[in-house]
């Protein structure tokens, strides 16, 4: 067996291959898109037109969550900028995992937003990687732009 030396961040999606080469890679960690995550809303809302208002609710959470880490971001580390915009973020990425926990765990809620819920908190340690690493983009939109053929 050959020992891989690779280590640091994999921006990507769910795709399952990426899942398993950070597995086999103990220093690759994923960080897992949002713009995937929120196209699952969207998808949820398009089934089931009665979800739109919960489903806005949640893009609007996802918008704010771009925007304070873009703010983050611009600012020098250990800068009062940066801590200001680091204590805004942090806070909401919680107030964000205990609805979907509330959501996930609410019988009442429908079947799609709670199996919804089930897999972003699956995924929530990747989802908020940029927490701890503000360099990280919070999807690998730029990734995938860079892997299409240009039209001519």
């Amino acid at each position: 067996m050959l020992t891989s030396t690779a280590q640091g961040v994999l921006s990507v999606d769910r795709y399952a291959a990426y899942h398993k080469y950070a597995r086999e890679n103990p220093k690759v960690q994923r960080a897992l898109c949002w713009a995937h995550q929120r196209r699952d809303f969207l998808a949820v809302a398009i089934k089931h037109p009665e979800l739109w208002t919960w489903a806005g609710d949640w893009l609007e959470r996802i918008a704010l969550l771009y925007n304070r880490h873009a703010k983050r971001r611009t600012a020098a580390p250990e800068s009062s900028a940066y801590i200001e915009q680091d204590t805004k973020l942090r806070p909401l990425t919680e107030r964000m995992r205990k609805r979907a926990e509330n959501e996930r765990d609410d019988p009442s809620q429908h079947a799609d937003v709670r199996r919804l819920q089930r897999l972003m908190l699956a995924n929530w340690d990747e989802l908020t990687v940029f927490l701890d690493n503000p360099e990280i983009d919070l999807d690998n939109n730029s990734a995938e732009r860079a892997l299409r053929p240009a039209n001519a």
